[in-house]
């Protein structure tokens, strides 16, 4: 249990569609550009080249298991 004044709502809400693009360097929840949700000197995601794991974690007390989908488009070096 959290405190009143320390319980912060959960900004992305059920059905929040969320799209991080590390080549443009935007985050945007429901097609909104929401920058001041990423923390300043994030590194954005880079999928290397062959077969990666990306672990997503959700908070303890969540009891709805979120769906995720992935697109990526890979680039030449």
């Amino acid at each position: 249990n959290v405190a009143f004044g320390y319980n912060i709502p959960n900004p992305y809400g059920v059905g929040s569609n969320i799209v991080i693009n590390g080549e443009n360097k935007t985050f945007l929840v429901d097609n909104i550009a929401k920058l001041n949700h990423v923390v300043d000197y994030s590194k954005w995601l880079k999928i290397p080249v062959g077969t990666s794991t990306l672990e997503i974690s959700t908070s303890s007390w969540n009891n709805i298991k979120p769906t995720f989908s992935i697109a990526f488009e890979e680039r030449w070096l």
